[in-house]
């Protein structure tokens, strides 16, 4: 993988390799100053979600802005978060189109989906009807299947209402890498980072028995009642009795 070569190159201030449209020469290194950032859509843990507009073509994106001084104590978790997106295209998986750095910044430039978050669509309607639910699950399950299909196989590892992104027709856009990696099913061995979201958490993750794959299809479970109930199924007011439920 040309991610994989390029992975610790530095010149000068920069962490991140070169975007691959800039290694094969089809463009020059984008800038800040190429977009018009018009209306942040969202904060997340590491920096913010701006809806852009690339001057020089007129295409809209989302742009992921990440302060570096957020991510250099875990820079190789965020390298690799960059490396599983450019590997991936799927109609449900949001697509990243390129990236930059600068004094400052990561900028990651992302499909942009309008349609909101799957948490808000729950936490507006409360509980999502069977036929919606089902054909957001499906839609979800197919993205998990195909990072699971993926050589080696792709873990998501942080499936949630809150990583499930809506188009303008409804339509699922799976994001958030930065939990991902990789699980080599010949080898077997299985991971045993701690991570995830508290009420998704499986089994394995809680008993430190080490994961797989399956650690994705238990949250998809949980992902399925959520949508029809309005609430997690292991909801508690403390942290260790979620864990124990």
């Amino acid at each position: 993988m040309w991610a994989g070569k390029m992975a610790h190159r530095r010149a000068g201030s920069k962490y991140l390799f070169p975007s691959p449209s800039v290694v094969s020469g089809e463009e020059e290194e984008l800038k800040r100053e190429d977009f018009a950032f018009e209306r942040k859509l969202g904060d997340g843990a590491f920096g913010q979600v701006w809806k852009a507009r690339h001057l020089a073509s007129g295409r809209i994106y989302a742009i992921k802005q990440v302060p570096k001084q957020n991510v250099l104590s875990m820079l190789p978790q965020f390298k690799r978060e960059v490396v599983i997106m450019y590997e991936l295209s799927h109609p449900f998986v949001i697509k990243l189109h390129n990236h930059f750095e600068d004094e400052r910044c990561f900028y990651l430039i992302l499909e942009l989906a309008e349609g909101g978050t799957l948490f808000s669509k729950i936490f507006k309607e409360k509980q999502i009807m069977e036929p919606v639910a089902a054909q957001i699950f499906w839609e979800v399950a197919t993205a998990v299947e195909y990072l699971h299909s993926h050589v080696p196989a792709i873990i998501h590892r942080d499936l949630k209402p809150e990583n499930v992104l809506l188009d303008r027709q409804g339509r699922v856009k799976l994001t958030d890498f930065g939990w991902s990696n990789y699980f080599n099913q010949d080898v077997g061995v299985p991971r045993t980072t701690i991570c995830g979201t508290l009420e998704y958490l499986p089994p394995e993750i809680v008993e430190e028995t080490g994961h797989g794959p399956g650690m994705d299809i238990w949250c998809l479970g949980v992902l399925l009642y959520e949508m029809l109930i309005g609430s997690t199924p292991f909801k508690a007011g403390a942290k260790a009795k979620v864990l124990s439920k």
